[in-house]
């Protein structure tokens, strides 16, 4: 869909709001998933038409990619299920505040953006449904009053939104994982966990080897067809469906997006290919994108462990990577190997969504996913416990224990 002439059409003329790739790609740095090539690809995606809002003040700029949302298939950015219970809008079609696939949402800006900057990109986000249901771009039947929603913040921009004028309380989304590399290499690494843990890790390389398993790396649009039906095989496992040539597809526009970073470990077995992690780099943090495996080929000896975690981390080290972003799910197997694990949050910027009324169900059910994530193990309550603390005033600190208060 084409932007019409209007407010919008400077928004959604390309997928960073007619920026320019170089200096739009200057204020991303390190965050792929706010890329330009990243940004394309959300761009090409059934229902949406992606562009980015940029504003500047006091010699300072800040952006922020949105897309026009009629449709949202992927059922973790369908805001209005996910806010169904909480009295806020059930309307699928409105405008999203970040990118439409990746689980992170950053405003970007060459330095701390100011809270008179970050005001001044809340006011121009909190006009973008009017303009884009003028435009054509929510349908030929806009909602009335079209929500515009900001999806997978860190806690840190919740409150720089909040501090410019939000009013609404920020919902918790789950746990985003994150393992730190320190100095010394992949040595170092296994220095910086428990002695409990690096056992655990040592124990679990050694199986692998001695099972005759290997991983070799490879660029992924080089082994797109077999990550695809390893990936199929996989979604039908946990009651998902889709064909292998539709994920082989989105495969090789993933691949296109991140400009030749995407990568891929491959766990092989007797000269098969049993497994596949994709993964990608960009500046110092390498970001865990899939995995998928042929399940009835697996001998339970750490395969899954070795080709999502080890190896990754390993490839990290190698390029020189300080982080490895390990996104959401399977918090315990994250934290039990030495991930730290942050909140998520979905903010509502809707124009006169004042909220104040419905924050004591918002603060409660923050407060229940938050003892849910804690309550996985031992293990994940270490690690989002300080997490949770630091963002008490969202509600999270009614999960936690009193005497850690």
């Amino acid at each position: 869909m084409t932007a019409r002439a209007g407010p919008a059409e400077e928004v959604f003329r390309d997928a960073v709001g007619g920026l320019g790739g170089a200096e739009w790609d200057r204020l991303a740095g390190d965050r792929f998933y706010s890329s330009r090539g990243w940004l394309e690809f959300c761009a090409s995606l059934d229902g949406h038409t992606g562009g980015a809002v940029c504003v500047e003040d006091a010699g300072r700029r800040a952006a922020v990619p949105v897309s026009a949302v009629t449709r949202q298939a992927h059922t973790r950015y369908r805001w209005d299920a996910l806010l169904r219970d909480l009295g806020t809008s059930e309307v699928p079609a409105g405008v999203l505040v970040g990118p439409a696939r990746g689980y992170q949402t950053h405003i970007l800006s060459a330095a701390q953006p100011h809270t008179g900057l970050v005001e001044r990109l809340l006011d121009r986000l909190r006009r973008l449904p009017e303009h884009a249901a003028a435009a054509g771009l929510l349908g030929d039947a806009p909602p009335q009053r079209p929500p515009v929603m900001a999806m997978f913040l860190s806690t840190a921009e919740a409150e720089a939104l909040r501090a410019a004028g939000v009013r609404r309380q920020p919902v918790l989304l789950g746990a985003d994982a994150w393992f730190t590399l320190p100095d010394g290499g992949w040595e170092g690494w296994l220095d910086s966990l428990s002695a409990k843990r690096r056992s655990m890790v040592r124990r679990d390389l050694r199986r692998f080897d001695e099972a005759g398993c290997t991983v070799r790396h490879a660029p992924l649009e080089d082994v797109v067809d077999v990550a695809a039906e390893l990936q199929a095989r996989t979604d039908e496992r946990y009651g998902r469906r889709a064909p292998a040539e539709a994920i082989a597809d989105s495969f090789r526009r993933q691949a296109a997006a991140a400009g030749g970073a995407a990568r891929a470990a491959l766990c092989c077995r007797d000269g098969r290919i049993i497994g596949y992690c994709a993964y990608l780099l960009r500046g110092r943090t390498l970001f865990l994108r899939s995995a998928g495996f042929d399940y009835t080929r697996l001998n339970g000896v750490a395969e899954y462990f070795t080709t999502v975690y080890y190896s990754p981390i390993r490839a990290a080290v190698r390029a020189g990577a300080r982080h490895v972003h390990a996104g959401i799910a399977a918090e315990d197997a994250k934290a039990l190997r030495g991930a730290d694990l942050h909140p998520l949050w979905l903010l509502d910027l809707t124009p006169g969504s004042r909220g104040t009324d419905r924050d004591e169900p918002i603060l409660a059910r923050n407060a229940e996913v938050s003892a849910r994530v804690a309550a996985l193990s031992p293990a994940v309550e270490r690690a989002w416990t300080p997490q949770a603390r630091s963002a008490e005033q969202f509600g999270l600190a009614r999960s936690l224990p009193s005497t850690r208060r």
